[in-house]
């Protein structure tokens, strides 16, 4: 006879805690992380900062070092910008959810374990028992045929995570730049605007004291007063831009709206060659980082067109097993399903990655061909700005020296106060013209950098 054997239910329970217990430590464990009321900024009371700069779009050294308590140039800026720019953090965040997206795609399935129990009831033959199915079984086919081209689509996408990252780097330096170049700009049509407004005031107290004294007519009192006021108006537009642009280059750096940082002023920018870069422009286009970056998601949607026709195979499930029947007879074997591709077969899959396929290289010609229209665009605006900074630069020149003539000519008394007024805020004017005339001639050419995706070539030494 037969002999019945049942497991004990303490022992089921235990060996069940066992097993989960095993599954459950080969998982993440989950920690609780609140949000912060708090307003936090970034703080510049560290000794120096330090950060490698091959990748960014200007010459210098490796690594460049900045101590907050000196004055920062343009690279400076951009050095703290890549290390502080909040939307640039995010970005940064959000890469690291696609390279972990990108990991769970180029992972196996894991296979599973089978089990079932069969228990007799009514009125079983004796030596019947409790019966039992376990045994692992797996999508081979599906699986493994499309291992290698998931895994190639997955590294590909990784790829275009840290390019698209290093191409938000590149624009942040640019914007940190632009920000830097309008600062510096307004800050020095300021210093001139105040230094005009000191000898207008110093004017005008004479002219009215003359007045009263007789010697003035009326006409050169409100002469005098009308520039004042139109200076005071020019300066008062002129702060409230330079407010603002510390404003939001603060908020770019994610420093406390307090902050004021000390600016060199440097507004100067060598002139590109202009030709050099046009021989050069479509190597440079394809090895721009952004153009890297939709190289890389074509190369990725590519592999995933070919495990989608992979995936046109018929679905195959091999599986062990090992049972026990309730007459308590054990057996193994295998398990064996084949799926029919009749009605969907992929299909869909399939269309849904070649259109994807086509619209990436669609966007990716279209990107090129837009980006090299607007550099070639870029050099043309370039070339006639520097024509306009050649003339203003005489003009500007000429302006300042009838101005300091008409100041030993005014000291001699071989002109009125009024001509000597004129003469000055002509110098001034020009002087004003030349600054935000360099100030957009530089944000041309940090664009025209940026577009590149390298250090423009310059006339005096060409790359």
């Amino acid at each position: 006879m037969l002999r019945t054997y049942f497991v004990p239910i303490y022992k089921q329970i235990t060996w069940t805690f066992l097993c989960l217990l095993v599954l459950l430590s080969a998982c993440q464990h989950y920690t609780p992380q609140p949000l912060s009321n708090q307003i936090h900024f970034s703080s510049l009371q560290s000794e120096k900062l330090t950060i490698a700069t091959t990748t960014f779009p200007f010459q210098g050294q490796a690594i460049r070092t900045v101590k907050p308590s000196e004055k920062w140039g343009r690279q400076d800026i951009a050095l703290l910008a890549v290390i502080n720019n909040p939307a640039l953090n995010l970005i940064r965040d959000d890469a690291k959810v696609s390279s972990a997206q990108a990991f769970a795609a180029g992972l196996l399935p894991d296979p599973k374990i089978e089990g079932a129990q069969d228990f007799p009831y009514g009125s079983p033959p004796p030596g019947s028992t409790t019966g039992y199915l376990i045994g692992p079984t797996y999508d081979y086919m599906s699986s493994l045929l499309s291992y290698s081209a998931n895994k190639a689509a997955s590294s590909a996408t990784q790829k275009q995570v840290n390019l698209t990252v290093l191409w938000q780097e590149w624009q942040t330096i640019s914007q940190s730049q632009i920000l830097y170049t309008r600062t510096v700009s307004f800050g020095e049509q300021l210093d001139l605007l105040r230094k005009q407004k000191k000898l207008l005031e110093r004017n005008y107290k004479q002219i009215h004291f003359s007045f009263e004294k007789g010697n003035s007519t009326l006409d050169e009192v409100d002469s005098q007063l009308a520039a004042l006021n139109g200076l005071n108006q020019q300066m008062n537009v002129i702060v409230q831009q330079y407010n603002q642009n510390q404003h939001d280059l603060n908020l770019f750096l994610n420093l406390p709206p307090e902050t004021v940082l000390l600016l060199s002023n440097d507004l100067s920018f060598p002139h590109p060659d202009k030709q050099y870069i046009e021989d050069h422009l479509q190597t440079w286009l394809s090895k721009r980082a952004d153009m890297l970056a939709l190289q890389a998601g074509y190369e990725s949607q590519d592999e995933q067109f070919r495990a989608a026709i992979l995936g046109q195979f018929p679905a195959v499930l091999l599986g062990l097993n090992l049972q026990r029947g309730t007459d308590a007879l054990k057996s193994y074997g295998y398990t064996f399903s084949l799926g029919l591709p009749v009605f969907n077969g992929n299909k869909g899959n399939v269309a849904i990655a070649r259109t994807t396929r086509q619209k990436l290289y669609d966007d990716y010609q279209q990107r090129l061909n837009t980006a090299y229209s607007d550099i070639i665009l870029l050099l043309k605006q370039q070339a006639l700005l520097e024509s306009a900074e050649h003339s203003l630069k005489q003009r500007a020149s000429s302006a300042a020296a009838l101005a300091l003539a008409s100041d030993q000519a005014y000291k001699q008394g071989n002109i009125d106060l009024k001509t000597y007024t004129n003469a000055n805020m002509n110098a001034l004017s020009a002087r004003l013209e030349l600054i935000a005339l360099q100030q957009t001639l530089l944000e041309q050419g940090i664009a025209l950098q940026t577009q590149i995706g390298s250090s423009v070539p310059m006339e005096s030494g060409k790359k």
